[in-house]
């Protein structure tokens, strides 16, 4: 509503600012829970989704985010999520994924990113929160590639743009590459902390396949 994106200081369309989405099932489907498109935004601040599963020829994430729309989670917990790629996120082209706060948190992805994946051209922040818990596992072959299972936490694609400044990766692990981050897009971190993450082949904090990383302030890489 006008009011709710007047408090929240965001412009008009406002998807929802407190949410329950639960227990959902998507066969060829875009989402399994939320599909952001056509430049809205979504502004989530408390509530959860959680228990919701994308399967068969379906698209990517629980919460889908393409098309120039935004998603903005300051709040909530999204978790307990199944999809082929992105568990939890989903942020397509021209599309933009920021955390402030909450928890993305047990999501699986059986391709890659268990938490959230940035796809080409997409922006995504981490200020905030927790991604933690989340896997990766490897087990989808649809794209014929035999290492699936990248990125148990985030999973970024070439051209993607990853920023951290605060909130924290952890516990998260996968199949082959990538426990806490897989990359192929530009990093830049200046705080926060990416710990204890775990990966089958390498790289269990953060799996840097192509594209550039650059670390500075108080960013913190321990315990992988």
């Amino acid at each position: 509503t006008a009011m709710a994106a007047e408090r929240y200081g965001v412009d008009e369309p406002l998807v929802r600012a407190v949410i329950l989405v639960e227990s959902g099932y998507r066969e060829n489907a875009v989402s399994g829970g939320v599909a952001v498109e056509n430049g809205a935004k979504f502004v989530l601040r408390s509530g959860s989704i959680t228990g919701n599963t994308v399967a068969g020829g379906a698209d990517y994430g629980t919460v889908s985010v393409k098309s120039g729309a935004s998603f903005a989670m300051y709040g909530g917990v999204i978790g307990n999520n199944t999809a082929i790629f992105g568990g939890a996120v989903y942020a397509g082209e021209n599309a933009s994924f920021t955390m402030y706060g909450g928890s993305i948190e047990n999501n699986t992805a059986l391709g890659y990113g268990g938490g959230i994946y940035g796809d080409r051209d997409s922006a995504v922040s981490v200020a905030g929160g927790t991604v933690s818990g989340n896997t990766a596992q490897g087990t989808y072959k649809g794209t014929g590639i035999e290492d699936e299972g990248r990125g148990g936490g985030l999973y970024l694609d070439s051209g993607c743009t990853f920023t951290m400044s605060g909130g924290s990766v952890e516990n998260n692990s996968s199949a082959h590459f990538g426990g806490g981050i897989y990359s192929n897009g530009i990093l830049a971190f200046t705080g926060g902390s990416v710990s204890s993450n775990s990966a089958g082949t390498m790289g269990g904090g953060i799996s840097i396949y192509s594209g550039s990383m650059k670390t500075g302030g108080d960013f913190m890489l321990k315990g992988n």
